[in-house]
């Protein structure tokens, strides 16, 4: 198998278990691929989206910006990395990346929902 399909299945197993609910599992896949690419953007982004499920919000601010300095178009991770910034109270960067996201797609139910519950705040 090659290197880049042992990746493809790594990261497709780990989304599974992150889907199924099996949190742990899905953690040490993700962390799997990481160790081997640091940079691997969708590791990062569904990391980081994980760890915020889990509570643990200060590890999803600091993967959700690895993500998004990586790939600062990818609209679902400029949302969550909103969602975080917003739990941490952070209130002008959180609308920061939620009006990133907006600027590339003006129409997304999801991103203007997020950016009223901050201007709510």
């Amino acid at each position: 198998m090659r290197e880049s399909e042992a990746l493809t299945e790594l990261l497709g197993r780990a989304v599974h278990c992150h889907q199924q609910g099996d949190s742990e599992l899905a953690k040490r896949l993700y962390r799997a691929v990481l160790t081997k690419y640091p940079s691997q953007f969708d590791a990062l982004h569904y990391l980081g989206l994980l760890e915020a499920q889990n509570g643990d919000i200060n590890e999803a601010l600091r993967l959700l910006q690895q993500a998004v300095a990586i790939k600062p178009e990818a609209e679902a991770a400029q949302v969550n990395l909103g969602n975080v910034l917003l739990e941490l109270g952070k209130m002008e960067d959180a609308l920061r990346c939620v009006n990133h996201a907006l600027a590339m797609n003006p129409n997304s139910p999801v991103t203007l929902n997020c950016q009223g519950l901050i201007l709510l705040e």
